[in-house]
């Protein structure tokens, strides 16, 4: 018996250091940055991007448990009031999906997401959506990017609806879109599916615009060599469909200065050559 204790011992206590190795957690039951600055400069681009004041409030249950920021950020003379909600910590770096609650609102731009994500290699997106740019131009002007048109005259664009997949490969359903600026307004109601970046439409277009010339002037084209009583109302109501990489549009109002037509237009814009029916 003496001789077979020190295994039963030694066996014992591996189990025993086995199953109760501590694993690592971490819990932060508040945490706050209050009047904080940063400061990134790039040289190249010439931009400067100056976050002055942050103040956030972080709470963290566990690394597989809900993490919560919010409070504001003040980039650049913009206030950004966010609030993020993850449900596991562990999984933002994991690579496995996590549920979010996301919403971020300024002065010219709202933003609020609420589903899943899936940070791999190929980001994936499951959620409900909207985003109210009040002023379209302004969101460019602050990030710095320039277009070839000015798209201030679009004046306030808002979009929501359902998202699912990538950025290349993407589901938009239940789609609600509008546009409204002094010289135009559109809206677009259904789906949008992207397949390699190329869209799928399916849904109703509806324009109308009193004065037209205007808007296509303030946006950079050129109308001067046409008769300066041209190119003033629009009203067009359009049923849009995708069948293979062919858009068919059904015009069921197309009412341009003094001319009315209906009828449809099918075009397919993949082709090296593009093709387009018009039937009106």
């Amino acid at each position: 018996t003496p001789a077979t204790e020190p295994e039963e011992q030694t066996d014992t206590a591996e189990d025993t250091g086995t199953s109760s190795e501590p694993g690592f957690d971490a819990i932060i039951p508040q945490a706050e940055l209050t009047n904080m600055r940063m400061r990134f400069q790039d040289d190249v681009a010439g931009t400067v991007y100056d976050a002055n004041p942050i103040n956030l409030t972080a709470r963290l249950d566990g690394l597989d448990a809900p993490v919560s920021v919010d409070g504001d950020i003040t980039l650049n003379g913009e206030t950004f009031d966010i609030a993020v909600m993850l449900s596991s910590l562990q999984a933002l770096g994991s690579q496995a999906p996590f549920d979010t609650e996301l919403s971020v609102a300024s002065d010219f731009a709202d933003l609020d997401f609420t589903g899943s994500l899936q940070l791999a290699s190929v980001p994936v997106m499951d959620g409900a959506f909207s985003v109210d740019l009040k002023q379209a131009g302004d969101l460019l002007s602050f990030a710095n990017v320039e277009l070839e048109q000015d798209i201030a005259p679009l004046g306030r664009i808002r979009a929501s609806g359902s998202v699912s997949g990538t950025l290349s490969q993407m589901a938009l359903s239940g789609l609600d879109v509008s546009q409204s600026g002094d010289d135009l307004n559109s809206a677009f109601t259904g789906d949008v599916t992207l397949t390699d970046f190329s869209p799928n439409l399916t849904g109703n277009l509806t324009a109308r615009s009193s004065n037209l010339r205007r808007f296509l002037t303030d946006i950079g084209i050129d109308l001067s060599q046409m008769n300066s009583d041209a190119v003033k109302t629009l009203n067009a109501e359009l049923a849009l469909d995708t069948s293979g990489s062919v858009t068919t549009a059904q015009i069921s109002r197309f009412d341009f200065d003094d001319l009315s037509s209906t009828g449809s237009i099918g075009f397919d814009l993949s082709r090296d050559v593009p093709f387009v029916d018009i039937d009106l």
